[in-house]
């Protein structure tokens, strides 16, 4: 039997373009690089408070994961995908005061037969891993007061995609 014990402590930080936590519809079609608070590998959270549609009233949450965060942004634009990109743009972050958070992983360890320890989010198998685990905790926090965007089962079969 193999076991992994993996611990992480973290925070959630407001993503800001041009100094402000501007929300989905604010965005503008081209971000500058120079004007965001971050770039680069990143697990990240769409936040806010459902305004019209089928959630109205209720608060979203969507938790995702890019080894670049402004290509990641440009899908949320212009994606196409009728289960993934579209629908989120469309169903969740065009409908609300909906915000970007980056997760600041503020220390991470893992026990294995070796150990490790960091918080390199260019390993695309910790951010799997992170997103996993976080949504689960929203689910089990949060899941009976929030819509997780993440596994709306039954407007979007394949919302985990």
């Amino acid at each position: 039997m193999g076991r992994i014990e993996f611990w992480f402590s973290y925070s959630w930080e407001a993503f800001t373009y041009n100094g402000e936590h501007v929300t989905f519809r604010a965005f503008p079609n081209r971000l500058e690089k120079r004007l965001s608070s971050y770039q680069g590998p990143v697990v990240y959270k769409w936040e806010g408070k459902m305004t019209t549609g089928n959630h109205k009233g209720e608060d979203g949450v969507y938790i995702g994961q890019a080894g670049d965060l402004h290509g990641r942004l440009r899908t949320y634009r212009r994606g196409t995908q009728p289960s993934g990109n579209k629908y989120w743009r469309e169903e969740f972050l065009l409908k609300g005061d909906i915000r970007l958070y980056i997760l600041k992983l503020l220390s991470a360890s893992a026990k294995f037969p070796g150990r490790w320890e960091g918080h390199d989010l260019k390993e695309k198998g910790l951010r799997l891993g992170l997103e996993g685990l976080l949504i689960m905790q929203e689910r089990a926090t949060r899941g009976k007061t929030v819509w997780i965007v993440n596994k709306d089962k039954e407007s979007n079969e394949d919302a985990d995609q």
